[in-house]
Parts: C-alpha cells; structure tokens; sequence
C-alpha cells in the first residue's frame, strides 16, 4: 500500500495514520536546538521532510517557526490545505506535494527537520548535501528516525537494516561535512509513533541526531 492509498484510506475514515501529537524524540531533539541557539531579529524558517499529517509542523510553529510542510502523498497534502485542525497555528504552514529530492526552497531556512523518513527509493546519507543547499550558515538539521538497534525487537517501522538509521553513522557523515554534532544518538521511545503499531509490545529505539551547519566555511 502506497502512502497515498494510506492517507486516502485514514482520510475516509476519518482515523489518523500517525498520532496527533508529535513524537517524545522529536520534541527532545528540537529542545536541543533551543537551548543551542541565540534570540533572533527574524521569524525562523524550518522545512519539515515528510510531515505527513502535520503534527511536527505544528510543533515547529508553537516554537516560532514559519514552516513549509513538505509531504510527497498528494492526499495527505490535499487533506491538509482543505481542513484548518489549530486555528493558531495551521496559518503559519505552507503545505508543498513534493519528493524532497525534487525541492528546492525559495529562500534558505534556518532549520530542516526530517522525522520517520525511510523511503525504499533512497537513503537520507545520499541526500545530505541537498539537505544543506537549503540551509542558512548556522542553520541545523534536526534528524529522527527508527534505529537500526531496534532490529529484532517487536516494534512498529521497517524491517529491512539498510532502511533503518545508524546515529553514529549519520553524525560522522555530518561532521565530515563541516557540521558541529550536538547529539547523535539512540532514544528508546515509550510513546506510540502510529496509531496502527499500538500493538507491539517492545518500545522503538530512535536514532536521533541533531548537527549544527558551520557559520563560514
């Protein structure tokens, strides 16, 4: 089942494919980003990488952002552009059906966040100098995805390693590139990330990494 056929199902139904709020991890790593930054003279600009239902988008607005929401399932996209869900921060999302590979911002950001990205066409080590053509010098990218540790375990997310995210291998690949690693490690997670995994019973393990672009190279 595709993740359109997905969203055109829950949509029907009126279910949700992913919890409404956002995940324990990605709310740790984005603490991590606002303790590591200065006040600033200007709204800052964030993507959110598959935002899917709109969860982490919301986030990211409640934290300041302005966001693009950038989701490949044109359903989900649709779905979200048709039915304001928080009047208080739905306006401050621009909502874009695109392949990540594909897009480009208009302007650069100061924050891109890609959370359960696990696509069989690529690999996010593959994407990390797209990634960082769309960030502002000082800008961070904001990583969390299911853990190659958890293979093995009774937990929602892939099954095949090569689609699962190493932290530590993710961080070097940053630090090769310049980036200044402020965390780079695996989480267990308590709460559930689908609501159609609810009924494993192990908790999922995030590999979480959040790195610094350098000001000047």
């Amino acid at each position: 089942m595709t993740w359109n056929d997905r969203y055109r199902k829950a949509i029907a139904s009126g279910e949700k494919v992913f919890s409404e709020e956002p995940a324990s991890s990605v709310v740790s790593a984005l603490d991590t980003v606002a303790a590591n930054i200065a006040p600033q003279d200007h709204q800052p600009c964030a993507v959110d990488v598959g935002a899917g239902e709109g969860r982490h988008s919301r986030e990211l607005v409640r934290r300041g952002y302005k966001v693009v929401a950038l989701e490949p399932s044109e359903a989900a996209v649709e779905h979200a552009n048709n039915n304001i869900i928080d009047e208080t921060t739905d306006h401050e999302i621009r909502w874009i059906a695109a392949d990540m590979r594909d897009f480009k911002p208009t302007q650069k950001v100061d924050l891109a966040l890609l959370s359960f990205m696990h696509q069989r066409e690529f690999s996010i080590l593959t994407q990390l100098d797209h990634l960082d053509s769309w960030l502002n010098p000082g800008g961070w990218l904001v990583f969390v995805g299911h853990s190659r540790a958890q293979l093995g375990l009774d937990v929602g997310g892939p099954k095949e390693p090569e689609r699962l995210w190493d932290p530590e291998e993710l961080g070097t690949a940053l630090v090769n590139m310049g980036y200044h690693v402020e965390r780079a490690e695996n989480v267990t997670r308590e709460d559930i990330e689908k609501v159609e995994h609810a009924h494993h019973k192990d908790a999922s393990i995030d590999a979480v990494v959040v790195a610094q672009k350098p000001v000047a190279r």
